[in-house]
């Protein structure tokens, strides 16, 4: 179940916030880049990177992801 509307770590458009975590990541949902998970580490360097750069690095998330799983963008994401 959805918590909160936040800006998504990738588009900066409006997202959800889903389920409170125990990690070091949040889980958002995007009507745009779809349901993801962002760590901690990229969040905080994310506000200082281009749209181009958040977007390559949700799809290397995606395409590591196993099948069925929801992605976890990580530093080791970025270009």
């Amino acid at each position: 179940m959805a918590k909160a509307k936040i800006p998504c770590a990738i588009c900066r458009k409006p997202a959800r916030l889903k389920t409170l975590t125990y990690g070091d990541y949040q889980h958002f949902d995007c009507p745009e880049c779809g349901e993801y998970r962002a760590s901690g580490s990229f969040l905080a360097g994310a506000r200082g990177l281009s749209i181009t750069t958040r977007r390559q690095a949700l799809q290397r998330a995606t395409i590591r992801a196993e099948y069925g799983t929801v992605p976890i963008v990580t530093t080791y994401d970025l270009p």
